[in-house]
């Protein structure tokens, strides 16, 4: 039977059987161990001459697991395409490498993320690193000078206002570091001696203010450090530091001391400085606000034991009513009337509760016996504890009687001045409340301030407001 007359077929089954003619006779031959006989046969130059190129699929992607045919010295081999393409580049010189690179035909981009991975050549081969560590060992291994010459600033968005947090690049001797904005202020005004810090400022510049109010804050250089202080606290602090302590009961402040004579303040009033002391200033104790009327006002007085430093305190109010007597009479004066006997005694309990062994005794001369509708003695009494004559309040008799030329009074006092409170602020005069006031107008009247204001006078067993005055030191 001739070949010509077998059917033709146009592809062999790796497992098809063929007739092989040989020196050892005819033999059979699988056709996938025919065709690695045959290229076995053939030189590489032959067997890739033989190989028609433009006959074969050309391939638009190459997966990394796809296997090429490599010859080697121990024979034709298959390699993983990923794999292949390693062991090219591991063969070129990084020259080589980027020579054969045409940048122009990769595509451009217009931004890097800090996670994005670039090709570096290293002593140690080819390594990937992340766009944000290159940038910072790029930036490490330039010189500050070299730095800052590579920065073109007139390319840089400009900025009008910086934001306490905004971070700002600074060289120091470890390198470059960030720093907030607010620090970098804090620091560079730190490193200033004052006069090149004062020097620095132009007043003219600043806007003028015509008016300070109370929470105004105020720069004040300390031994401390640059310090600020509350516009307010710094008059009434210069004041504290500077003025002699007879100007304090001519200076009104009215600030609430708090609710109890501190350590400080009673150190203060006893060793005549007044510290932190003005007039109108006013302590709330139980429920009862307790004011500075007068800074050493019976100091230098008395017939035996003149005090020591006082402050004199009177109440904002009255503390409750009472009657002078039991009937419209003043026999006995002030120091005999049933309101100095007993009446006051709630008013000394009170006030020991609030300034405890601080409240002083002192000599006065008060009215103990009347003749005639007048004041006839007036011996020296021991005193802590009483109510406001009209001399104390007004600054001068208003219904109490004087001497006419012929009679005169037996009425001496050496409470003989206006109390500094009801002469620099007389509001504290008229508390919309009657009280009386020890001074006997006649037989049957005792003077007291009207609650509209008006001096007057009243009968003696009428009740009205308790407000006394007492030295504290």
């Amino acid at each position: 039977m001739k070949i010509i007359d077998y059917e033709k077929v146009k592809r062999v089954g790796a497992n098809d059987v063929l007739l092989l003619d040989g020196e050892n006779g005819t033999k059979t031959i699988l056709a996938s161990d025919l065709a690695v006989a045959l290229i076995d046969l053939l030189s590489s130059e032959d067997f890739i001459s033989g190989l028609d190129m433009g006959v074969l699929t050309a391939a638009e992607g190459l997966p990394a697991e796809n296997m090429l045919l490599v010859g080697t010295e121990d024979g034709n081999k298959a390699i993983p395409a990923d794999a292949l393409a390693k062991g090219l580049i591991a063969l070129l010189s990084s020259e080589e490498f980027i020579s054969g690179l045409t940048m122009a035909d990769l595509s451009a981009i217009n931004t890097i993320p800090a996670t994005d991975r670039l090709l570096v050549g290293t002593n140690a081969g080819n390594k990937v690193i992340t766009a944000a560590n290159l940038a910072k060992s790029l930036v490490a291994a330039l010189s500050s000078d070299d730095f800052i010459s590579g920065l073109t600033m007139s390319e840089l968005a400009d900025v009008t206002t910086l934001s306490a947090d905004n971070d700002i690049l600074v060289g120091t001797a470890d390198g470059n570091r960030a720093m907030t904005a607010s620090n970098l202020a804090k620091a560079v005004v730190s490193l200033l001696s004052a006069e090149d810090f004062i020097a620095g400022v132009k007043m003219a510049d600043i806007p003028q203010v015509s008016v300070i109010s109370a929470a105004d804050r105020l720069l004040v250089g300390t031994a401390a450090g640059n310090k600020a202080i509350n516009a307010s606290d710094a008059f009434f602090s210069m004041l504290d530091t500077f003025i002699a302590p007879e100007q304090r009961r001519m200076t009104f402040r009215g600030k609430n001391l708090g609710g109890a004579v501190t350590a400080a303040q009673k150190a203060a009033i006893r060793d005549g400085s007044f510290k932190g002391l003005f007039l109108g200033d006013y302590w709330v104790i139980n429920n009862v606000t307790w004011r500075i009327a007068d800074f050493d006002y019976w100091v230098n007085c008395g017939d035996t034991g003149v005090p020591p430093h006082h402050l004199v305190i009177v109440p904002d109010t009255v503390l409750y009513n009472h009657v002078m007597n039991d009937a419209h009479t003043t026999e006995g004066g002030y120091t005999g009337s049933k309101m100095r006997i007993e009446g006051l005694n709630a008013a000394k309990t009170t006030i020991a509760a609030a300034f405890g062994d601080m409240v002083l005794t002192h000599r006065e001369n008060l009215v103990n016996s009347v003749a005639d509708g007048r004041p006839s003695g007036c011996p020296w009494t021991d005193s802590s504890v009483e109510i406001m004559s009209e001399i104390m309040v007004y600054g001068c008799h208003h219904f109490a009687p004087t001497s006419d030329g012929t009679i005169v009074p037996g009425n001496w006092t050496i409470s003989n001045s206006q109390l500094a409170l009801m002469a620099v602020c007389p509001r504290f005069i008229k508390t919309r409340q009657n009280y009386w006031l020890r001074d006997v107008v006649s037989a049957a009247y005792f003077a007291f301030v009207y609650w509209d204001g008006a001096s007057g006078y009243f009968g003696a067993a009428s009740s009205y407001g308790v407000r006394p005055a007492f030295p504290v030191g």
